[in-house]
């Protein structure tokens, strides 16, 4: 709740200033082109740079986890066969 109003009136405040950047006639345009660019530009890259540290997360964990598909997981804590035989 705390944060919500700490940004309500951080945003408020920078709405006004960024407007008051520009001449009276381009105030609006000005802004509203300034802003979209902004967003298109940081907004719209998120995603794809996202979805590339999600990709090489997901290729150095393919890489680097060892395989398990002939060891038996119930009896083995690291992944290797057990030491001692079973009874």
């Amino acid at each position: 709740m705390l944060l919500a109003v700490g940004v309500s009136i951080y945003a408020s405040a920078l709405f006004v200033g960024l407007v008051e950047l520009f001449p009276t006639a381009l105030c609006c345009r000005g802004h509203g082109i300034s802003y979209n660019i902004s967003v298109a530009v940081f907004g719209g890259t998120t995603p794809l740079i996202a979805t590339a540290l999600i990709g090489t997360i997901w290729l150095a964990d393919i890489l680097l986890v060892p395989e398990t598909r002939n060891i038996d997981l119930r009896s083995s804590i690291y992944g290797s066969p057990p030491s001692v035989s079973a009874r």
